[in-house]
């Protein structure tokens, strides 16, 4: 029984492990709102009072009129100061009437504030108006523990990190990184926000709907002080043991459910959730749930945080960092295809070791007119030409690459005999393999598939038997012939040891470990 128990386990385990270390069809991207991760297409816009003062931040083209001469930016990393650091010339200082997030304009209604992850995942910030204290998302990089001294407005951009009460200005994010993005908004009935479609957003620049992963989130010095002691205003009780507060993420799957302020999708992420369940610290939230979406809107919501009888959750702050887009990959995939049986596979990207399923991939290292000797390959080079081998009904493979990258696959060579193509061809000479059998090319009477290969008539030197390599029979004949894994990895193979000497037994016939059939 403690064999089988053991046994068991272990099978356990490695159906676990096959399953975790399955490709995933998507790519994430990350928002880190760190300088060095900035790419070429960021774009931001910060300036406040920096405005009159002929001192500001823009990035976009659409603010480029002659006042902006001598700051207009576009494509990140192309100009000097000050875009050598993108994102930490976003944060504010002071952080409550600084220069960047307030124009001592009350009433004034013209962009003063926004950033755009251009040229990674896509995304793009609500945009300030008339002041960041009617909402908005700011970065920032400061942080503390001492909620009592950095726990009210004036520190609205600080995230709480408990452990460490001086106020810091690196190292506050989320792994450790320094810079992070402080979101500030919330349905007061007033002011604020009225609705969702009031809400600050993130949103897809270019309005296409993907999946946002997850992000990290933490409460703010100022938030967290409002549910442990009560806000420095006194507009906010201390709350009790059964008090909760959560984030409200509402997706929107089109921009007609923008225009209609109709969200099909929405889930909650709890900062309080009672006495015992309080995020103190950067925390893993999980967004995939709302699908693809176009724009996902934040709301700070609670259970007891009322202020003259309204349902005003105050203050209105959250931190995230880390913000994961989920990009699909390149795929390749052939279905219908029966395990055990061989095929060819030629494609214009690499694929690494990992991103497949379904199959086995050897290129041929040796062959003579009897059979072809195979090493089996863990990772595919784009325009080399391979065997494959499945191992269920369909095989996918992933890449990362943008683009492809050879324009037209490598020629048969002694090293590989198999000769690749991109498109559909119609080979004059050497065979074509198809669902274990060859069939002699000639002229357009056989047709090659797009990302297919053949087997030319090039003929390499007969070399020994390597470990590792597996040899298929492959008559030569002028009908189709079906193939003979003579390995011993097919169920209808036996392997036979005869006076110390190595036969395998297939279909009647035994071959030696060369292939032949042995009288």
């Amino acid at each position: 029984m403690k064999k089988t128990f053991v046994l068991l386990g272990i099978l356990m385990l490695t159906a676990m492990q096959v399953l975790a270390d399955s490709p995933k069809p998507y790519k994430l991207k990350v928002l880190t709102f760190e300088d060095a991760d900035a790419k070429s297409g960021f774009r931001a816009l910060a300036e406040g009072q920096y405005r009159r003062q002929n001192l500001y931040y823009v990035y976009d083209e659409y603010y480029s009129d002659s006042d902006y001469d001598d700051y207009y930016y576009d494509d990140y990393g192309e100009d000097p100061e000050p875009y050598s650091n993108p994102w930490t010339s976003l944060i504010d200082n002071p952080q409550m009437y600084g220069s960047l997030l307030y124009t001592n304009s009350y009433g004034s209604y013209d962009p003063i504030y926004w950033w755009y992850d251009g040229g990674n995942t896509g995304l793009r910030s609500p945009t300030v108006l008339s002041d960041f204290w009617n909402s908005g998302h700011a970065i920032s990089h400061y942080g503390s523990a001492d909620y009592m001294t950095y726990g009210d407005y004036t520190s609205q951009l600080t995230v709480y990190q408990a452990g460490d009460n001086s106020l810091r200005t690196s190292g506050c994010g989320h792994n450790g990184s320094d810079n992070f993005c402080i979101h500030f908004g919330y349905i007061d009935g007033y002011g604020t926000a009225s609705s969702t479609g009031d809400l600050p957003r993130i949103t897809f620049e270019d309005g296409v709907a993907r999946v946002i992963d997850h992000m990290y989130v933490a409460p703010t010095t100022y938030t967290y002080r409002a549910y442990a002691a009560g806000d420095a205003m006194g507009l906010v009780a201390p709350s009790d043991p059964e008090d909760q507060v959560w984030i409200e993420a509402y997706g929107y799957k089109s921009q007609q459910e923008i225009d209609d302020d109709e969200p099909s999708v929405s889930t909650n992420f709890y900062l309080i959730n009672g006495a015992d369940e309080v995020v103190t610290d950067w925390t893993k939230w999980d967004l995939s749930v709302l699908g693809e979406v176009v724009a996902v809107a934040f709301n700070l919501n609670g259970s007891d945080f009322a202020h003259m009888g309204s349902n005003l959750v105050y203050p209105g702050y959250f931190a995230y960092d880390d913000v994961a887009v989920q990009f699909p990959r390149w795929s390749y995939s052939r279905d219908g295809l029966t395990p055990g049986r061989y095929g060819t596979i030629c494609l214009p990207r690499d694929i690494k070791a990992g991103d497949y399923e379904g199959a086995e991939f050897y290129k041929v290292v040796d062959r003579t007119p009897d059979w072809i000797e195979l090493e089996e390959v863990t990772s595919l080079t784009a325009g080399q030409a391979y065997i494959y081998k499945a191992t269920a009904t369909t095989f996918t493979v992933y890449s990362d690459d943008e683009e492809d990258k050879v324009a037209e696959p490598a020629e048969a060579s002694t090293a590989n005999v198999l000769q690749g193509v991109f498109a559909e061809a119609h080979p004059t000479t050497g065979w074509i393999l198809n669902n274990n059998k060859l069939h002699p090319c000639a002229g357009n009477t056989h047709t090659v598939e797009a990302n297919r290969a053949y087997l030319t008539e090039l003929i390499p030197a007969v070399s020994e038997p390597v470990p590792g390599r597996r040899r298929i029979q492959l008559p030569i004949q002028q009908t189709p012939t079906e193939l003979q894994d003579v390995d011993g990895q097919d169920a209808q193979t036996q392997k036979l040891i005869e006076n110390g000497i190595l036969y395998i037994k297939q279909n009647g016939y035994k071959y030696d470990v060369r292939g032949r059939i042995v009288k």
